[in-house]
């Protein structure tokens, strides 16, 4: 899945925002992830509120890999 296939179904998903604005937010959190999982030993975790039960995810960060 790629960021404009995202923003495309995050904005059908939540009729009340833009696909601006939801786009602003995607931007913001892939800044924010890209300078964190550089980070060496550093996890980030993916707790989902969904209606229906889904595994979470867990990243882990790439440290000096890059």
């Amino acid at each position: 899945m790629n960021t404009p296939h995202s923003v495309s179904e995050i904005a059908r998903r939540l009729p009340e925002r833009t696909t601006r604005e939801v786009q602003d937010v995607i931007d913001v959190l892939l800044e924010l992830w890209q300078t964190e999982l550089l980070k060496p030993d550093l996890e980030v975790r993916i707790a989902l509120r969904k209606k229906k039960p889904i595994e979470n995810g867990l990243m882990h960060g790439l440290g000096d890999a890059c």
